[in-house]
């Protein structure tokens, strides 16, 4: 499951949760991480695609939590 919030200050957070039986994650040749939340019916898959910059920040993250053995 994905949730994406959208804030803004002095209003209520509007939710929406993204669901799947399962997920692919894959890094394209665009250089963007994508997720891939598979659906019963494979017409219906819903596509992540993070812009360059966010998945340079997600990958540099998880570098930084593998080499101090961070537990994830």
């Amino acid at each position: 499951m994905i949730e994406i919030i959208k804030r803004h200050e002095g209003f209520k957070s509007q939710k929406e949760q993204l669901h799947g039986t399962r997920a692919q994650i894959s890094y394209n040749s665009d250089g963007h991480l994508c997720i891939r939340l598979l659906q019963a019916d494979p017409k219906e898959d819903i596509l992540v695609v993070l812009d360059k910059k966010a998945s340079r920040k997600v990958i540099d993250f998880l570098r930084t939590a593998k080499a101090n053995d961070l537990p994830f």
